[in-house]
């Protein structure tokens, strides 16, 4: 491999995440339609991920995504008793806040079958609902999402009860 790509792989490596801006001040003496070719190649050849504006290291990708997996699969027996005991004080039409993360997802896996209004902001809370299309309102039983959102929902809405995690 040419040596400016290797260097180019071995930044974006050593940063997790780097913008175009970056890699024209790292290497000034390179046009930016060969840093953008190079950065096409990288990307084809899986060396480094291309993204908007810049290159991610797919070592952190994949590290972010072992990170989740190996939290979502630790403390799995603690996250049920939490889930369990977290359902037991719901009552039927409870607007419920669920955040994202392995024990709301628990939660989301053990809510009992009455009509809730759930909000969440976690893609895995929502497919742990059974949600497989995004709505915008509506009342839900088991498998329906009344709102999926990425705005803090206490500003918006009255709920009942909100479940939160500390992730990692």
């Amino acid at each position: 491999m040419e040596g400016r790509r290797q260097e180019m792989i071995d930044l974006v490596n050593r940063e997790g995440e780097v913008s175009f801006n970056q890699l024209k001040e790292h290497f000034p003496d390179v046009s930016e339609v060969t840093l953008r070719k190079d950065l096409r190649i990288l990307d084809a050849g899986q060396h480094l991920i291309r993204i908007y504006g810049g290159a991610k290291s797919i070592r952190s990708t994949y590290t972010n995504m072992t990170s989740y997996y190996m939290r979502n699969t630790q403390h799995m027996e603690e996250k049920q008793q939490i889930a369990r005991k977290a359902v037991k004080l719901l009552k039927p039409y409870d607007s419920l806040y669920l955040a994202a993360g392995s024990t709301c997802c628990a939660i989301a896996q053990n809510l009992p079958d009455i009509p809730l209004r759930i909000i969440t902001d976690g893609l895995e809370t929502a497919l742990a609902l059974g949600i497989t299309q995004l709505v915008e309102e509506g009342y839900l039983t088991m498998g329906q999402l009344l709102r999926l959102m990425s705005t803090n929902p206490a500003n918006l809405y009255r709920l009942d009860a909100g479940y939160l995690a500390e992730g990692g």
